[in-house]
């Protein structure tokens, strides 16, 4: 099929992939055919996987200024290239919770309203609310990502209800998951959940939504994780030793696999000890845990490393050093490098994330893709 006097339909659907989404939003008033091509899921697949496969990704930075959430992107030398413009009010009691894919999602005046978000294109969907309410005093976690078998993006979470007269007693938990195919709830068997203790970090990695937990009976860590596709829990455990007690926890991703990092803030000779989850055979459920690296370099910068951020590109391992300031260090030849990011006012870094704009749409399901 000619999609123009001169070009096959392949050739020029290659070529306007390759642009970013801004010009191709200007681009659907040239014709009806390409307002259709550039609608179309396999066009948006094949935008996002050339965006992907070329670039690393800008950081998406949310920080507080003036008791108030902002979102800033920093290009690939951490310079602000722009700063987003949320349609809804972003509160100091709002948060970005995860990012798949071009999408954010955002808990809003706590997790009162939940919220997906693809900035690239501005279109927003407001959750619907949860199935059960707040009848008993409670805590949930939340989760985000994408089911490459039903083609689909989930929002799943967990509650756990707590006896309003013994508040330490856990006496019922329950599990929701969100479609945004059929924008409702429902309801699933919290199998695989056992055993409860303090939720401390998140990440998204390899089809999973993964939790790091604190476990107060036995003072160790596992890793609490949802298959998007199976809809089930599994739990990893990790083994903290006598020299790793006391010491802080990161979960983060690295190329795809989750990474837990043991850390203290106070005291020199402190190393950053970063722990990779292998896979076995693609399984997400078995693997075993190795030690990537020890970044000795990070103990330089003692008292002012504020926290872990995330692994960039290149091995780079990002913190912030107080500030604001932002630091990474070189993991294959533990090099320093701080970088000063010069915001409108001073502020508070809350979370880093890896964002690469994609044309989905919050409105309609889209065709199958590979995550990357």
């Amino acid at each position: 099929m000619m999609s123009s006097q001169y070009l096959p339909e392949d050739i020029l659907s290659n070529i306007l992939s390759r642009l970013p989404v801004q010009s191709l939003l200007r681009f659907r008033s040239v014709c009806k055919f390409w307002y259709a091509l550039i609608g179309s899921p396999s066009f948006k697949e094949e935008h996002y996987h050339h965006a992907a496969s070329k670039n690393d990704g800008q950081l998406l930075v949310e920080h507080e200024i003036r008791n108030r959430v902002k979102c800033s992107l920093l290009d690939n030398i951490l310079h602000v290239s722009k700063y987003l413009d949320f349609p809804m009010e972003f509160t100091n009691s709002s948060t970005i919770l995860g990012v798949c894919n071009g999408i954010v999602l955002i808990s809003l005046n706590g997790v009162d309203k939940i919220v997906l978000w693809n900035p690239a294109i501005r279109e927003v969907r407001v959750l619907p609310n949860n199935l059960r309410r707040e009848e008993k005093v409670q805590r949930s976690r939340i989760g985000f990502g994408y089911d490459p078998k039903t083609n689909d993006y989930k929002v799943v979470r967990i509650f756990l209800y707590w006896d309003k007269k013994r508040r330490a007693d856990c006496i019922d938990q329950s599990v929701e998951v969100y479609s945004l195919s059929t924008n409702m709830w429902r309801e699933i068997k919290p199998s695989g959940i056992y055993g409860y203790g303090m939720f401390c970090e998140e990440a998204y990695a390899c089809g999973a939504y993964h939790w790091l937990v604190y476990n107060h009976e036995d003072d160790g860590l596992f890793v609490l994780s949802f298959d998007m596709t199976n809809e089930v829990f599994y739990r990893t455990g990790f083994s903290l030793d006598a020299s790793n007690k006391g010491r802080l926890w990161k979960l983060l991703t690295v190329n795809e696999s989750i990474a837990i990092v043991l850390y203290k803030l106070v005291g020199f000779g402190e190393c950053f000890d970063v722990w990779i989850r292998n896979h076995l055979s693609g399984d997400i459920n078995e693997g075993y845990w190795t030690k990537k690296c020890s970044l000795k370099a990070l103990c330089e910068l003692g008292r002012s490393v504020e926290k872990p951020l995330l692994f960039w590109k290149n091995g780079l391992f990002l913190v912030e050093s107080g500030a604001g300031n932002l630091t990474y260090c070189d993991t294959f030849n533990g090099k320093l490098r701080q970088i000063d990011v010069h915001f409108d006012d001073p502020l508070r870094v809350s979370n880093v994330f890896i964002y690469k704009e994609s044309l989905f749409s919050l409105k309609t399901p889209e065709k199958s893709f590979e995550h990357s």
